[in-house]
């Protein structure tokens, strides 16, 4: 676990450097963005996405029936039903 920082580190690098160097090459500002976010999504295989993910389905499973967006949320094992 001591590497952890030094691994964050290098991936954090190789993410900007992809981004930055899309805006370099002419890249709209969207596309570079999409570029990093898949670049980290390659090299953590798509960890922190499913985290990203998780969080925003429990803030919808907040949100009033109407608004919400995922129907898993209004199922018997969404977050409302288990309280």
């Amino acid at each position: 676990m001591s590497l952890a920082p030094a691994v964050g580190i290098v991936l954090g690098v190789a993410v900007a450097t992809a981004g930055l160097g899309l805006r370099a090459l002419g890249a709209p500002l969207l596309l570079a963005a999409v570029g990093a976010v898949a670049i980290a999504a390659i090299l953590t295989r798509g960890l922190h996405l499913d985290g990203l993910a998780d969080t925003g389905q429990m803030a919808s499973a907040l949100m009033p029936t109407g608004r919400r967006r995922w129907p898993s949320c209004d199922g018997p094992t969404s977050v409302r039903s288990a309280s």
